[in-house]
């Protein structure tokens, strides 16, 4: 893993000044697409906040140098040249940021291996008290493309999971609200604090329910399957060992719901490889009895593969359905996963069988898809509701209505026909 080195930073006032041009520019809630193509063939740099102090947070960040355009010096080495844009917003909604930056930076690489990742931090003075926003820019100077993410910074409370830093044992600092490493990992808490106190849960939870139906999700017992504590170390850390599937709920008090959680669910998520990590989505399109059918005899696989080719009718045809499906599905896994796998949620399944949406608009509290073109009489729109959960800052479900009936019902036929859905 190599740092990218600034090799020129403007001022701040420069900055602010520059970014006062352009501010007036409302982000009201306009998300970068979900798009799953961009996720296979372009990966996208992957962000983590951690709140050091109760006056500074430091933004990670690393991108695969595969991703990048590379140009080679007069010694073969592969240069890198790239520059940073950011703005801080205190809500989705903002219509001015904060603050704002930029920062140019390059980086040399010698091998042209497909693992090098590109990663780097910088330091953001956002005061304790509020959450915030980050829109983050990364252009890529040689390829002149640029890429934009939005990153959640969680600094309302001393409890919130963006004072904790977590390492596995192989990778490093983990970006996301999973990991895929078993055994011990390293916690880091910015608060002075000699113990930490670790809530696992070990929950099975159903897949998400058709756009139309009526649901009552049953409340949560949090009543954890087992309750410890963590003692810092010597060199100030916190060794949490991750034992078992499920996750795990770190927090300063016992006594509060809140803190930072750790999902594990399989050493190869987001992926799918077992077969019953394939059955469990095909949920979706396949009926009561046929999804019972997959679960029964000695070759599941066997019955996947003729569930696929039944509908697909040819092996070319079959092998297309299944490499478009299940890229949504690991897409999915990436971007909607909460206290659920990402398929398994509301956002997950209608990625999976409308497929990507033409607009996505985010606010504070909800999440709005728009397929077609908006206010159309052929366009459909999806509205997501954030909920307060505890365990995740990425919990949405879906505002259920009739009258999404007749287009999923529209989209799961194409799929039984064979046909890979992108609803318009």
């Amino acid at each position: 893993m190599r740092r990218w080195k600034a090799i020129n930073a403007f001022a701040s006032a420069l900055l602010c000044f520059l970014a006062a041009c352009d501010s007036s520019q409302s982000v009201s809630g306009k998300l970068v697409e979900y798009k799953v193509e961009s996720a296979i063939s372009l990966p996208e740099p992957q962000y983590s906040a951690w709140n050091i102090s109760d006056e500074l947070t430091r933004l990670y960040w690393q991108v695969p140098a595969s991703s990048m355009l590379a140009q080679r010096n007069d010694n073969g080495q592969q240069v890198y040249n790239f520059r940073f844009r950011y703005r801080i917003y205190q809500n989705y909604s903002s219509r001015n940021p904060m603050d704002s930056g930029a920062v140019v930076m390059t980086d040399l690489l010698a091998s042209d291996s497909e693992n090098d990742m590109l990663s780097g931090e910088m330091n953001l003075k956002l005061a304790t008290g509020i959450n915030y926003m980050v829109e983050v820019s990364l252009f890529d100077m040689n390829r002149k493309a640029e890429v934009v993410e939005l990153v959640d910074v969680l600094k309302s409370s001393a409890t919130s999971s963006g004072f904790f830093e977590i390492h596995d044992p192989i990778e490093g600092l983990v970006f996301t609200n999973y990991t895929t490493q078993p055994g011990p990992h390293k916690v880091r808490y910015s608060k002075p604090l000699e113990q930490l106190w670790v809530r696992y849960y070990d929950r099975e939870f159903p897949v998400a329910s058709a756009p139309f139906t009526t649901v009552n999700p049953k409340p949560f017992d949090f009543t954890p399957d087992s309750l410890f504590i963590l003692d810092k170390s010597t060199g100030g850390e916190f060794s949490l060992n991750v034992f078992s599937t499920g996750f795990y709920q770190l927090a300063p008090d016992s006594s509060k719901r809140l803190g930072a959680t750790l999902f594990y669910h399989s050493s190869y998520y987001p992926k799918q490889q077992t077969v019953l990590d394939l059955i469990g989505p095909m949920r979706y399109i396949t009926t009561n009895q046929e999804f019972q059918d997959l679960k029964v005899g000695d070759n599941l696989k066997q019955n996947v593969d003729e569930f696929w080719l039944r509908i697909g009718g040819s092996p070319d045809r079959t092998r297309k359905l299944i490499r478009s499906y299940f890229e949504r599905v690991e897409y999915a896994n990436r971007h909607f996963g909460s206290y659920v796998e990402g398929w398994k949620s509301d956002r997950g399944m209608c990625f999976v069988v409308f497929g990507q949406p033409d607009a996505v608009y985010r606010t504070t509290s909800s999440e709005k898809w728009i397929y077609g073109q908006s206010n159309r009489y052929n366009s459909l729109t999806l509205v997501f509701t954030k909920v307060m959960n505890p365990f995740s800052n990425n919990d949405f479900r879906l505002n259920r209505s009739s009258s999404l009936k007749s287009p999923w019902y529209r989209a799961v036929e194409f799929w039984r026909q064979g046909r890979v859905v992108n609803y318009k």
